[in-house]
């Protein structure tokens, strides 16, 4: 989907299930690059990233849709986002007890300051 929509951009997908990356690099797809990430822990998030050494226009989270799991993935990718670049994390369950949006404002508030903007949105 994403290269049908971004038809030009370099894609570059992290999953932590190997047989899925395998099965995707099947499709040969055009300008796709596929890494191995568990985003369980931070410091695999940390070190792929500098490795790869890599600047976003833009990143989507859609890995386990877990608390901690997102919070990792703000708190280690931001720095990899060109000026003007979007994070955007997907399904944060704002019905759930632990999925508050105070919680993520709490939880990230001393990296406010490296976004121009932070907003929920619900669809």
């Amino acid at each position: 989907m994403f290269r049908e929509y971004f038809k030009n951009a370099n894609i570059y997908i992290f999953d932590n299930d190997n047989q899925l990356i395998e099965k995707s690099k099947k499709l040969q797809l055009n300008k796709v690059n596929y890494f191995q990430l568990d985003v369980e822990n931070k410091t695999n998030i940390k070190n792929l990233f500098e490795k790869n050494n890599i600047f976003y226009d833009l990143i989507i989270d859609d890995t386990s849709h877990l608390f901690n799991h997102q919070i990792n993935i703000i708190e280690e990718t931001h720095k990899f986002l060109n000026k003007d670049g979007f994070l955007i994390i997907e399904d944060i369950f704002v019905k759930k007890k632990n999925y508050r949006e105070n919680l993520y404002y709490e939880k990230l508030k001393d990296l406010k300051n490296e976004f121009s903007e932070i907003f929920f949105c619900e669809c």
